[in-house]
């Protein structure tokens, strides 16, 4: 395996670390995908302490954040134009409601559509490595999570409508991983890419630290659960790399392959190489293909091409001139309302000294206006630049912002000040008091 190239990400613990301990000891080329570098990087060094013959590299990956899931596949992608295996293995589990740095609710955003990304942007690269595999590690919880059952909401993916709850979303999450390598199989037909999806078993690792302390399940309740069925990181490890390396998965693309599992069938409690999932919603083609064009569309937005470095710089200088143009033309909003107003403000901001009149012309305004501003935001429109809405500012606030030493003044816009002479100013209203 030394000419061979594989990415796994979460793999700085537990399942994938195990993995690419495992290929690195067969001397594979291996890309550990992770959030925590630092971490990464002391789980490599102490593979290649206990003599891997492989090579292992550390990039950071972010799948809460769509740009972090770019940034790693353009690093990757500029060393490695090939590649032959991608174990899609990090993930979350019941954690508390949120969301992504893009929106997504955070067990679909990083279970699958950080994922799906990452795997559209690494498509080619496992094409040209043909035979190659893509393993999405899902959980026998896409049928059942705490009698939950594993369904897609299309109307609401990302729990916007419904009642929050977190093994609803877990077991969606699930579902969603399961149709994905589906939908992928099919479309990577013929191309030597197989796609599979996984159940490792119930494994003693970090996935279960939202729902109950680690050393609760490392040490008092350990006993309990492993008479119950809980397996070392090591032998769930092992679902991963079957799909991944075995040669008789090729015949069973897009096929589910579980260790043993909690089913809504106790039948399928035995698991199979590869096994018909008991939930009727993992075997939905048209739901497959509904998810996969919905990561496209609104999941993810777009899987953007790559371009060249003079291809960017012109892109952003051509994007910097639309912003430019629209910002000249954009009417100008102020506190005040009438059409004279907003003309008055438009006519001044673009003059050559616009600044300094349109400081000087607000400064000057009616009593009447500022008291209006103070009723609305209980601050005028000065000290919400200097000290910004519902903030208190006390007797820095004269209704003309004029003062003794207008130059000194907290409020200056860094223009030419009102030569108007002061007038008495306006009481506070209680909230400044």
């Amino acid at each position: 395996m030394s000419a061979k190239t594989f990415v796994v990400t979460g793999a700085n613990s537990g399942i994938g670390l195990t993995t690419v301990e495992q290929l690195a000891k067969q001397g594979a080329t291996v890309v550990l995908a992770c959030r925590r570098v630092a971490e990464g990087e002391r789980a490599r060094d102490a593979i290649v302490a206990a003599g891997a013959k492989g090579t292992i590299e550390v990039l950071e990956l972010d799948l809460a954040e769509l740009a972090s899931v770019r940034r790693f596949a353009e690093k990757l992608l500029a060393k490695h134009q090939t590649l032959h295996g991608l174990v899609n293995n990090a993930g979350v589990m019941n954690t508390p409601q949120g969301k992504t740095k893009d929106g997504f609710e955070t067990q679909f955003g990083v279970n699958h559509l950080g994922h799906f990304l990452l795997t559209e942007l690494l498509l080619d690269a496992l094409k040209r490595g043909a035979p190659s595999r893509v393993v999405i590690v899902s959980s026998c919880y896409h049928d059942v999570a705490q009698g939950r059952f594993g369904k897609l909401d299309f109307d609401d993916l990302h729990f916007e409508k419904r009642k929050y709850d977190g093994w609803e979303a877990y077991a969606q999450s699930k579902l969603a991983n399961v149709l994905h390598a589906r939908a992928l199989a099919a479309r990577l037909a013929g191309t030597g890419v197989t796609a599979a999806s996984v159940h490792p078993g119930w494994v003693r690792t970090n996935l279960i630290s939202a729902t109950m302390p680690r050393w609760v399940q490392d040490y008092v309740l350990y006993p309990v659960f492993r008479l119950s069925g809980m397996i070392e990181p090591w032998e769930g490890a092992q679902s991963s790399l079957y799909a991944l390396l075995a040669p008789d998965v090729e015949a069973h693309a897009g096929e589910y392959f579980s260790q043993r599992g909690m089913y809504r069938d106790k039948s399928a409690n035995a698991g199979g190489w590869p096994m018909r999932s008991p939930n009727p919603e993992a075997h939905d083609d048209a739901a497959a293909k509904k998810l996969f064009e919905l990561s496209r569309k609104r999941g993810v937005p777009g899987v953007q091409p790559r371009m060249n470095s003079g291809a960017v710089r012109a892109a952003r200088a051509s994007r910097a001139m639309r912003r430019k143009a629209a910002h000249a033309n954009k009417p100008v909003r102020t506190m005040e309302r009438g059409p004279v107003v907003a003309t008055r403000v438009a006519s001044l901001s673009t003059s050559g000294d616009g600044a300094a009149r349109l400081n000087q012309w607000l400064l000057s305004r009616s009593s009447r206006v500022h008291r209006r501003q103070h009723r609305a935001t209980s601050a005028c429109m000065r000290c919400l630049a200097a000290h910004g809405p519902r903030r208190s500012c006390g007797a820095r606030c004269p209704r003309i912002h004029s003062g003794p030493d207008p130059a000194r003044s907290p409020h200056s816009f860094g223009a030419a000040q009102s030569t108007t002479p002061p007038r008495r100013t306006i009481d506070p209203p209680p909230s400044h008091r």
